[in-house]
């Protein structure tokens, strides 16, 4: 049987982490977590959350922490489904608003001239740029995020990886974290073990 990856599981717990991160940076005690988690989802736990109540509570707790104070209010005619667009890729990594408007002023930026910084301003060109580079980062995440997964589920870690990949002969890269094309490959090699094997 072919191993595959749960998407869903990752997805979930990259929520999850991002929830609590905004929980510390609030002070949120557990008494406290655990009425947020009740009063917008009608659960006792993030773990029985479905994924859109956990967008829904990080949303909420984003807003507390100034995430979203970034969030631009007005744009250009026909900007709207985009804006929708990089808004959601911002939720999945639990990114707030000001990380696209350091990509929006970077892609922006042509022959010398400073780049926008304001969404406002931006043409449909531009957006089309930041969405590119926030997919991008999300194909990273994603595939660090499957190969950790991997390897956990055979009793291993990342510092694992040198040794599997020097006995399935495969090339090292320690900033494989930020390349998804290797880590797709360093992925394939560890499904290929079986599972719970133990490091030596």
């Amino acid at each position: 049987m072919t191993a595959t990856v749960d998407h869903a599981r990752l997805k979930r717990t990259r929520l999850i982490r991002a929830i609590k991160a905004a929980e510390r940076a609030l002070g949120i005690d557990q008494d406290a977590h655990r009425h947020l988690v009740h009063e917008i989802a009608a659960s006792d736990s993030l773990t029985r959350c479905t994924l859109g109540q956990l967008r829904a509570i990080l949303d909420h707790l984003n807003r507390k922490t100034g995430g979203y104070k970034d969030k631009p209010r007005r744009t250009r005619p026909a900007t709207g489904g985009q804006l929708a667009k990089i808004e959601a890729q911002l939720t999945d990594m639990g990114l707030p608003w000001s990380y696209a408007q350091a990509i929006l002023k970077r892609v922006s930026a042509e022959d010398g001239q400073p780049g926008v910084d304001r969404f406002e301003w931006a043409t449909p060109k531009h957006l089309a740029k930041v969405i590119a580079a926030l997919d991008y980062e999300q194909q990273k995440r994603w595939a660090a995020g499957h190969v950790t997964q991997a390897l956990a589920e055979r009793g291993l870690g990342r510092h694992d990886l040198p040794r599997l990949c020097a006995d399935a002969g495969i090339p090292w890269h320690a900033g494989w974290e930020r390349k998804p094309d290797i880590a797709n490959r360093y992925l394939q090699m560890v499904l290929a073990r079986p599972t719970q094997e133990r490091p030596r």
